[in-house]
C-alpha cells in the first residue's frame, strides 16, 4: 500500500514537470519581451536604445562611424601622416611607428568593444573644444591630455584639483610651477611674472598692454572702443617707462593714479639706441588732455589695474629684477605651468591670465619660428580649461587658425556655447566653433541650442518601415517605405551617460567615446603608492615673513601609503569628485 502510492506520487510529479518547465520558458518569455520593448530605440524600431548600447560598449547604431572609419579617420594613421610634417624630428618611419601614442596625437578616447577597444584620436593640428556641464568627466579627461603631453604644458582652471591629479606625475621628468595669484585652494604660488618685464622694448609694451585693456570689463563706459584704445597706448607708455628704469607695476599703478610727471622725465631722457619721443608724447598728450577726456581714460585704467588693489595679487605681479618666471626657459625646458583662479573668480584674474598667456603664445611663435619647419617640436600644449570665465583671451579665435602651422595645440574647455557667445560674441564663437577641428560634446546639458546643435551635426539616416494598407477587394498589403530620422535625437543627446562623449572631426562620421578616468591610469596608480615627486608647497597656515625678493621653490615632498596630501583627504572617493 505504501509503495503503491510513493509510486502514484512519482507517476504525478512526472506529470507536472512539463507543465512547470512550460510555465517557466513562458514567464522568462514574457519578461524578455517586456525588458526588449523597454530597452529598445522606439525610433530606430530595431535593437537596443542608444543608453544601453554605449553602457554595453556596443557599437552606438547606424549614422555612427563603424571600426574601419574609426580606423582610418580617428585612428593613429590620420595623426602619422600630420606628424610627417607636424614634428620634423619624427619625419623617418620607423619613428612615428615606434613612438608611444601620446608622442602623436592626442587621445580623445574609447569608442566601442570591452575586447578590441578602438581608441579615437586628435591629431596635433586639431585644436579640441570640450562643451561640458559640471561634474560629466571633463576634468578627468584634461588631466590625462596633460600627462601625455610630450612638450610644455600651460594650463588655466578655475579649481586647483587638476593640479593635485597632475602635478606631481609632470614634476617626475620637468620642472612644474603654479601662479595662483587669488591664493586659492591648498596651493600656493611658486612663481610670480611681472607684465613690465621685458617692456624696455616698446613693441611688447604695446602688445601686453593692449591685452590687458582688452581682457578687462569695461563695458559701464560709453564709446568703450575709442577709450580703449587711448587707455592702450597710455598704459604701454607708463610700461615702457617702467621697465626702462628696471621698476615694477607698483610705480606704473601710482603713476596712472596721480598724474606723476616721473614717467615723462624717464621717456625724455636721451637713451642710446632707444626712441622714447612717441611714448613720452602719448604721456605728455594724457597729461594735458581736457579733465572730461582723462577721467574717461583714467576710468578705463582703474578696471585694468584693479589687480593692484589687492595686495597679494600685487606681491605676484611685483617682483624683484630677475626673479620673475622666465618665459622662454619655460617653453625650452619643456616644463609646465598651471594658472589656478578661485571659484568667485576676481576682475583682476582674467586680465593677469589673459595678458600671460598672451605673452607665452607669442614667446612660442618668436621661438618657433627660428626651428626647423618654423613649429615647437615637440609641440606646447594650452589646456584652457573655463577659458571664457578666467581667462577670455581676444584673439582667441585666430590662434585657433593659425596654431597648427607653429606646433601650438589648444584644448578649449567651457561648460556651454552660450558662455563663448557671451565673451567672444557671436561671431568670435562662430569662429572658434569652426576653427577647433575636433570637438567633443559631453551630455547632461539643458541648454535646447546645444542639443539641437548636437543632433543637427550628427545628421540624419534614412530607416526602412513596413506599411499596411487594405485595397478594394479587403486584401491587406504591406509596402515597404522610408523615413529620415536623427542620428542623434536631442533628447538621446541629453541623456548620453556620464564619461560619455559625442566627438566630431574634422569631416568624418561621427562617433561617441568613452573617456579616459586619470585614476584608473598605471602611471597615477603608481605615483599614489610611492615615490618622491616634486609639487607645489602647501599654504602656510600663519603670515609667513619671508620677504618678497625670496625666491620661491618647487620642494621635493615624500609621501609613502598611507601619507595622504591635502586633496587626497578631500577627495577620497574620485568617481564622485571629479565627474
Amino acid at each position: 500500500m505504501t509503495t503503491g502510492s510513493a509510486g502514484d506520487g512519482w507517476q504525478q510529479s512526472l506529470q507536472a514537470g512539463p507543465l512547470i518547465a512550460a510555465a517557466v520558458v513562458l514567464l522568462a518569455a514574457s519578461v524578455a519581451t517586456v525588458a526588449v520593448h523597454r530597452l529598445r530605440n522606439p525610433r530606430r524600431r530595431h535593437g537596443l536604445a542608444l543608453w544601453w548600447r554605449l553602457r554595453l560598449r556596443l557599437y552606438p547604431g547606424a549614422g555612427f562611424a563603424r571600426r574601419l572609419e574609426l580606423y582610418l579617420h580617428y585612428g593613429l594613421p590620420a595623426a602619422r601622416k600630420v606628424v610627417r610634417h607636424a614634428r620634423p624630428s619624427l619625419r623617418g618611419w620607423w619613428k612615428r611607428h615606434l613612438v608611444p601614442h601620446h608622442e602623436i596625437a592626442l587621445f580623445l578616447g574609447w569608442a566601442q568593444g570591452w575586447i578590441f577597444r578602438m581608441r579615437t584620436y586628435a591629431t596635433f593640428e586639431d585644436g579640441v573644444l570640450c562643451l561640458a556641464p559640471q561634474k560629466e568627466g571633463k576634468t578627468a579627461h584634461l588631466a590625462g591630455r596633460i600627462l601625455d603631453a610630450p612638450g610644455a604644458v600651460i594650463v588655466t582652471s578655475i579649481r586647483d584639483d587638476i593640479v593635485g591629479l597632475t602635478a606631481g606625475l609632470r614634476g617626475e621628468h620637468r620642472r612644474v610651477h603654479l601662479f595662483n595669484p587669488d591664493g586659492f585652494g591648498t596651493w600656493a604660488s611658486t612663481v610670480r611674472w611681472s607684465p613690465v618685464d621685458g617692456c624696455h622694448d616698446q613693441a611688447t609694451a604695446l602688445r601686453r598692454a593692449a591685452h590687458m585693456v582688452a581682457a578687462a570689463e569695461t563695458g559701464g563706459v560709453s564709446d568703450e572702443g575709442f577709450w580703449t584704445n587711448q587707455a592702450a597706448m597710455v598704459l604701454a607708455s607708463l610700461m615702457h617707462a617702467a621697465a626702462l628704469e628696471r621698476l615694477t607695476m607698483e610705480q606704473v599703478y601710482a603713476w596712472a593714479l596721480d598724474e606723476d610727471p616721473t614717467p615723462l622725465k624717464i621717456l625724455a631722457r636721451p637713451r642710446p639706441g632707444l626712441d622714447t619721443d612717441r611714448a613720452a608724447a602719448l604721456v605728455r598728450r594724457y597729461h594735458t588732455l581736457h579733465v572730461r577726456t582723462r577721467d574717461s581714460i583714467f576710468l578705463t585704467l582703474r578696471q585694468v589695474l584693479r589687480c593692484m588693489d589687492d595686495p597679494a595679487i600685487a606681491r605676484m605681479i611685483c617682483p624683484a629684477p630677475g626673479e620673475g618666471l622666465d618665459l622662454d626657459d619655460l617653453l625650452r625646458r619643456r616644463e609646465t605651468l598651471y594658472l589656478i583662479a578661485g571659484d568667485d573668480v576676481s576682475p583682476a584674474i582674467p586680465v593677469l591670465f589673459t595678458t600671460l598667456v598672451a605673452e607665452i603664445h607669442h614667446r612660442a611663435r618668436q621661438l618657433a619660428s627660428r626651428r626647423p619647419g618654423r613649429r615647437m617640436d615637440p609641440p606646447v600644449l594650452f589646456v584652457l580649461d573655463e577659458a571664457p570665465e578666467v581667462c577670455p583671451i581676444p584673439r582667441l579665435p585666430g590662434w585657433l587658425a593659425t596654431a597648427a602651422g607653429s606646433g601650438l595645440v589648444f584644448v578649449v574647455a567651457g561648460q556651454s556655447h552660450a558662455q563663448f557667445r557671451q565673451k567672444w560674441g557671436p561671431e568670435g564663437a562662430r569662429t572658434i566653433w569652426n576653427n577647433a577641428k575636433a570637438k567633443m560634446l559631453f551630455g547632461a546639458t539643458s541648454d535646447p541650442e546645444d542639443l539641437k546643435t548636437m543632433s543637427e551635426l550628427c545628421g540624419e539616416i534614412a530607416l526602412p518601415y513596413w506599411e499596411t494598407s487594405v485595397d478594394g477587394s479587403g486584401r491587406r498589403l504591406r509596402t515597404r517605405r522610408w523615413e529620415n530620422v536623427p542620428v542623434l535625437p536631442p533628447e538621446q543627446a541629453r541623456r548620453l551617460p556620464t564619461w560619455r562623449a559625442l566627438v566630431l572631426r574634422r569631416n568624418a562620421t561621427p562617433t561617441i567615446v568613452r573617456i579616459e578616468q586619470i585614476w584608473k591610469r598605471a602611471d597615477y596608480k603608481r605615483w599614489r603608492k610611492n615615490g618622491e615627486v616634486p609639487l607645489p608647497p602647501q599654504k602656510p597656515s600663519a603670515p609667513t615673513t619671508a620677504s618678497s625678493s625670496t625666491p620661491l621653490e618647487l620642494p621635493a615632498i615624500r609621501r609613502g601609503p598611507r601619507l595622504a596630501r591635502p586633496w587626497h583627504v578631500r577627495h577620497t572617493n574620485p568617481d564622485d569628485d571629479h565627474q
